[in-house]
């Protein structure tokens, strides 16, 4: 299937519905992670604008990092599939799709069996149809 855009890959439903079950377990591995991070984002933060002056601890007892590293690893997994991330804490996941000869988004949420609903590029979940 030609790509229209910037996306380098164009899904139809059945690609799409077809990566969910390894898409799963990933997205809540991933929520997982976040839940785990977010604790130490603050801290996180104040480090890195410090590491100038010479360094810093990190934040969770050194625990931060892998985390994050995971996080990255598994989110690596997703691009290079041209499954879009579009909230993690929510679970939500766009497939870039043709219909009717114009690009939008097949919609998945973590806690929904299958891929079901699209919305417009610019409408998000609240437009899914």
């Amino acid at each position: 299937m030609e790509t229209s855009g910037s996306f380098e890959k164009l899904f139809t439903l059945e690609e799409a519905r077809g990566l969910i079950p390894a898409l799963r377990p990933r997205m809540q591995r991933m929520r997982r992670l976040w839940d785990q991070i977010q604790p130490h984002k603050e801290e996180a933060e104040r480090a890195a604008k410090r590491v100038d002056l010479g360094g810093e601890r990190l934040p969770g007892g050194g625990s931060y990092l892998p985390l994050v590293e995971e996080l990255k690893f598994q989110l690596a997994f997703f691009q290079k599939a041209g499954v879009e991330v579009k909230s993690l804490p929510a679970g939500l996941v766009d497939f870039p799709s043709e219909r009717e000869g114009r690009v939008v988004y097949l919609c998945w949420h973590v806690e929904e069996e299958t891929v079901s609903h699209w919305h417009e590029l610019d409408a998000g979940f609240v437009g899914r149809r």
